[in-house]
């Protein structure tokens, strides 16, 4: 048999045939970084938006965060833009909650911008654990891979963010010291949810291969958005319920340190008539009656810092009220004014006896009514013979920042009617509080965790913070306060 030689004929290639072009570098930046950087930005700021209106307070980290999620598939599709996308995202989310949150200008950008790299680094981090336990087509089709994407990218990669965030808010005295741990532990929580939740769904839109993940819109996302629709609105009745029950327990508190300190603001008025009292039975109270009637007083918890006697003094008799008084008492008595506010007045109302008189002593002889807020207080205690507190102002003896509120009394000789009050006076009695130590001492046995301002609600007031932290008065308003109206006199 004689073999056959069969040849097959190819057509020749022509030099011109035209070859493949290689993509431009400006659409290859486009497609590579541009694109899904600025997708994965803004889908990263809307859901990151939407999750934190379930949050927690202090309100950082949220119960369930499906941008933890998305920010994985993404970078598990699209790579490093998808990094860059979620480092933007994450600064933006972040940016918004703490210009709510009011956090210091030196932190309002540094904060933001290591949160946002940290959810960009856990991204990244977690991509590279599943494509390292997992190589070739993410399909999540078996239960190994099902359970190596839960534990690398759920529980192992969220890790990195709720640490940074956590530490960062931390060092920067945001977060106090009670709140790190649940805040840590809620961040963890709601980014690994996240993950497991928002992962899949969105690879349902943008997952490869298409064939694999198109199909599981109906039956692996539906079931996944319905199951986060539960989740936020359980998370909404269960915040909403602790709300109501911090808000019972905070006004409940609240509402017994406002009495208690009302109660013991009052003792000051029981010791101003307990002195009153004295005056009105005798015509001549020395030095040691006064000591002794005012020793059980003053040793109150409400820390009262004087109780006096003012007598009305003519003018024309000053020179020999001074020489009386500093012979009588063993010392020099000097009386004198305060502002020129008094100077026409035809008599003065200057204390003449203080206890304790050890740390009170720069107070004797000051003419109360040359004290503007005094005067004030005076003038009206005379007019209707009741006790009258004045605003706060510094007080004599202890000059500088100390605000002191008096409280006056007016005597008279006999029982004179409103029209001959001011011509019958004969002095003053009055009880004197520095507000700071006043309230600290009254509010010692309030919960720890309140917060107090003892505000003058007098808008012409020289001194509206009566006590209180420095600021107190014109601090924003929170979500939790109580505002209650106590009468000193």
């Amino acid at each position: 048999m004689q073999a056959a030689l069969v040849k097959v004929a190819r057509p020749p290639v022509s030099d011109t045939t035209p070859l493949p072009l290689p993509t431009p570098p400006a659409t290859d930046f486009v497609a590579r970084w541009l694109v899904p950087a600025t997708l994965t930005a803004l889908a990263y700021f809307m859901a990151g938006r939407l999750a934190l209106l379930l949050a927690i307070p202090p309100g950082y980290a949220a119960p369930i965060y499906p941008s933890a999620g998305l920010a994985l598939a993404a970078v598990l599709v699209y790579g490093r833009g998808a990094v860059l996308g979620t480092v933007v995202g994450a600064f933006a989310v972040n940016a918004m909650l703490d210009s709510s949150r009011a956090v210091d200008s030196s932190m309002a950008l540094l904060l933001p911008l290591v949160s946002g790299l940290a959810a960009g680094l856990q991204a990244a981090i977690g991509a590279a654990l599943v494509r390292w336990r997992l190589p070739g087509p993410l399909v999540l089709g078996e239960p190994r891979e099902v359970a190596a994407f839960f534990l690398l990218g759920a529980m192992l990669a969220c890790l990195v963010s709720s640490s940074v965030s956590t530490l960062a808010l931390s060092w920067a005295g945001v977060l106090p010291p009670g709140s790190r741990a649940f805040t840590w532990w809620t961040w963890w929580v709601g980014d690994a949810l996240g993950v497991l939740i928002g992962t899949p769904m969105v690879l349902t839109l943008i997952g490869r291969p298409r064939t694999d993940w198109a199909p599981r819109r109906i039956t692996l996302a539906l079931p996944l958005l319905a199951t986060t629709a539960l989740l936020a609105l359980a998370t909404v009745l269960v915040a909403r319920w602790d709300a109501e029950r911090s808000r019972s327990v905070f006004e409940r508190d609240a509402s017994a340190a406002a009495a208690q300190l009302e109660a013991e603001l009052k003792q000051a008025l029981f010791a101003l008539e307990a002195v009153h009292g004295l005056y009105i039975g005798s015509d001549d109270v020395s030095p040691t009656e006064l000591r002794r009637v005012t020793q059980p007083w003053l040793g109150l918890q409400i820390n009262i810092q004087a109780i006096g006697y003012s007598p009305r003094v003519a003018r024309s008799d000053i020179a020999k009220v001074q020489a009386d008084v500093s012979a009588s008492q063993g010392r020099p008595y000097a009386i004198f004014d305060r502002s020129p506010i008094a100077e026409n007045d035809s008599h003065v109302l200057a204390i003449r006896l203080i206890e304790p008189l050890a740390s009170n002593a720069g107070a004797l002889g000051v003419n109360a009514l040359s004290i503007p807020a005094a005067r004030t207080a005076l003038l009206s205690a005379i007019a209707d013979d009741t006790p009258v507190a004045t605003s706060g102002f510094v007080i004599t003896q202890e000059p500088g920042k100390q605000t002191g509120v008096v409280i006056y009394r007016a005597l008279y000789r006999g029982e004179p009617d409103s029209a001959r009050r001011r011509e019958a006076l004969t002095g003053v009695v009055f009880v004197t509080l520095r507000m700071q130590q006043s309230v600290a001492a009254a509010m010692a046995r309030a919960q720890p965790y309140l917060g107090w301002c003892l505000v003058d609600t007098d808008p012409r007031a020289e001194r509206r913070r009566l006590a209180g932290p420095e600021g107190c008065e014109s601090a924003p308003a929170r979500a939790m306060q109580l505002k209650r109206p106590i009468e000193l006199a």
